[in-house]
């Protein structure tokens, strides 16, 4: 029986909404935009910060010593990039509503410490409404490496086949499938509400 209800938060919770960020800031054109994106967001550096162990000031300079005639660009997309998150208007309900069919929720995100400073009191309020969360950047693993599934599971006394994993990533659906979670892709919030429910209710 399902007990507990584990979210992702990006592109479930929130909309990780970098490209029209991006192009708020007037980097809407085809190459420069496909730069620095290649530089920070699609970088394998955006997961050091998500893993929280080099430092948020280093993996930005190292940003900068790969393209470093990008320097003035990359700060400036970094230092509000808080601002491509954006909460869903369900967010905060389906917290409730969850919790209200009799389930715990938990979170479980691939988040850097810089961008959480940055989130925190106003995207991510939901926070408050749920029973624990799992943060990359405090634990140092990034799904879908297992530790990171185990460690929500050991500090909140959790037995995976009584979770249902929710995130938009197969790639993170099939480590928490591994570890015997349920599991519900998310695609369309309507279409995942209506799984969900099925499951729950």
């Amino acid at each position: 029986m399902i007990k507990n209800v584990v979210l992702d938060i990006g592109n479930v919770l929130v909309d990780w909404d970098w490209e029209g960020y991006f192009e708020y800031l007037g980097y809407a054109e085809e190459d420069v935009f496909d730069a620095l994106a290649g530089y920070t967001v699609l970088s394998h550096r955006w997961n050091d910060l998500d893993r929280g162990v080099k430092g948020d000031e280093n993996v930005i300079n190292e940003m900068i010593d790969i393209a470093p005639m990008w320097e003035s660009d990359i700060l400036h997309v970094m230092e509000h990039i808080g601002e491509a998150v954006i909460q869903f208007k369900y967010a905060k309900r389906w917290i409730r509503e969850i919790k209200e069919a009799g389930k715990k929720v938990y979170l479980l995100s691939n988040y850097s410490e810089y961008l959480f400073n940055q989130t925190e009191e106003d995207e991510l309020d939901f926070i408050e409404l749920t029973d624990g969360v799992v943060f990359s950047f405090r634990e140092h693993y990034i799904k879908p490496e297992k530790e990171i599934y185990e460690i929500l599971l050991d500090r909140y006394n959790l037995k995976a086949e009584e979770c249902v994993f929710i995130d938009d990533k197969e790639e993170n659906i099939e480590g928490a499938k591994a570890l015997g979670f349920e599991t519900i892709l998310f695609d369309d919030f309507e279409n995942v509400h209506e799984k969900l429910n099925g499951m729950i209710l």
